[in-house]
């Protein structure tokens, strides 16, 4: 029996490390063996955004089969690359790789002032922007952007989400796509995904004494120096070491000596930032039409926003 993929594409800043962990743990599930594959995004968008993928595209997508150390009784196939979201080059990839392949589109959105306050956060912490930007400033750059190459600033225009769902309506029967909401993940995980097993056809038992953790919550960095080095390393070793022998014995100390260190002593829990209400208000009011096209297209009387 072929299995039935899953492949969460969106939105970044809305828990899909949270999500994929709580599904991946699911015995009907085999996940990608990175959360982010980013196998679907085209080559010069994986070089211009810096997220490149281990695996190189390929038409009738067998190495994207790399991704995934399964037994064979798994049921399902699991992976999250949040930026397939925004791209059309994405989109037309998964589009050909599902009609060989059973498979689901899932797409959770995160009320997008709340979206774009965490980006002022994660973007500081990726070096995206200097820590001299406030909030405001932050706002300005954010909605004059005009490149294509810097995560943070692209946050104010990914946050009109109708825009790239209705490409997503278009490309696949609406029956393969699925949207959720950020917010009802965090505030009821176990109800969340309860709903989540049902819509996607897994066993929901599973989730009824399950240990719901938070994870890649956005933090603060100490030392951005230390930062760049940890980062480069990590990409080191993802593009270069990962499938070798030495890259399992490199990978293990990265992730049980140097990664718990690094996260001892140089990151910080975020300390609630005290947004400048006037711009607040304005990107309130920037999303204001949003919300309506969202609705009407998601066919939803009210949002959990």
């Amino acid at each position: 029996m072929k299995p039935n993929y899953i492949i969460i594409s969106g939105t970044s800043k809305a828990a899909t490390t949270s999500l994929f962990k709580y599904v991946a743990d699911h015995p009907e599930v085999c996940p990608s063996y990175v959360k982010q594959t980013n196998y679907f995004l085209d080559s010069s968008d994986q070089e211009r955004l810096d997220l490149k993928s281990i695996e190189r595209y390929d038409e009738d997508a067998k190495t994207y089969l790399n991704f995934y150390k399964c037994n064979g009784s798994e049921k399902y196939r699991l992976e999250a690359s949040p930026d397939y979201m925004n791209y059309t080059g994405a989109i037309n990839k998964i589009k050909k790789f599902l009609e060989s392949n059973e498979g689901d589109v899932v797409m959770i959105l995160r009320e997008p002032v709340s979206r774009f306050k965490s980006w002022f956060n994660y973007g500081k912490q990726q070096n995206l922007l200097d820590d001299s930007v406030d909030f405001p400033s932050y706002y300005k750059k954010a909605k004059e952007y005009k490149g294509d190459d810097n995560l943070a600033l692209l946050a104010y225009e990914t946050g009109f989400y109708s825009n790239y769902i209705k490409e997503f309506y278009r490309s696949f029967d609406k029956k393969r796509v699925h949207i959720f909401f950020y917010e009802e993940l965090i505030s009821d995980p176990k109800s969340f995904m309860i709903k989540f097993s049902e819509k996607l056809k897994l066993n929901n038992e599973f989730y009824q004494d399950y240990d719901f953790k938070q994870y890649n919550k956005t933090i603060k960095v100490r030392f951005k120096t230390i930062s760049w080095f940890y980062a480069s390393l990590r990409s080191f070793y993802m593009q270069h070491l990962f499938k070798g022998k030495a890259g399992v014995r490199f990978g293990n100390f990265l992730k049980n000596t140097l990664s718990p260190l690094y996260q001892k002593f140089n990151t910080k829990d975020v300390v609630d930032n005290r947004f400048d209400l006037e711009t607040v208000n304005q990107l309130s009011q920037d999303y204001k039409e949003e919300l309506g096209h969202l609705r009407e297209l998601l066919e939803i009387k009210k949002l959990p926003w």
